[in-house]
């Protein structure tokens, strides 16, 4: 979604089935265009998911601001190669997701790593079979701040920054 301009906004939350998937933090106060984005990825073929967009000012008073219904269809997509994608919040509190794509069977290490390079959580060492798969990721014991997390399976390794704030 984009907005025009924002007065006061803290986050906008997005909301499936009347619970909140995520909130995505706001601009504030601006007059100037902003894009943002959630995609929900824990999703089942043929169910229709009904959504709805708040917006929550800086006082909590939360606005709807548009609703949605749509139904995921079955696609069949071979992945032919590694990729580590975006996590999903980011930034985010307590918990995120990483996606990344598998064309092969192989031991996989997702790693998080802190800005000094001190490995600080490990949320996948083995193996896995190929595909897509979405990890979610418990960071609740975590300060506030940049990481890196680091997918490394059988000769690929990609990073990525992701943002915790508290």
């Amino acid at each position: 979604w984009e907005t025009a301009s924002e007065t006061d906004n803290d986050h906008f939350e997005a909301l499936r089935d009347g619970r909140v998937l995520a909130e995505v933090r706001g601009a504030g106060s601006s007059t100037v265009a902003h894009r943002y984005q959630y995609v929900d990825h824990d999703l089942t073929n043929g169910v229709t998911y009904n959504y709805i967009l708040m917006s929550v000012d800086i006082n909590g008073i939360r606005e709807q601001l548009s609703q949605a219904s749509a139904v995921p269809l079955a696609r069949e997509v071979a992945i032919t190669e590694y990729a580590l994608h975006q996590n999903y919040p980011n930034p985010f509190n307590a918990a995120t997701h990483i996606v990344f794509d598998l064309p092969e069977n192989g031991h996989v290490q997702l790693r998080l790593y802190n800005l000094m390079g001190q490995q600080v959580a490990e949320p996948v060492n083995g193996p896995m079979l190929s595909g897509q798969h979405t990890i979610r990721v418990d960071a609740g014991s975590l300060a506030s701040g940049e990481y890196l997390y680091r997918l490394a399976a059988n000769g690929f390794t990609s990073t990525k920054k992701l943002l915790i704030i508290k």
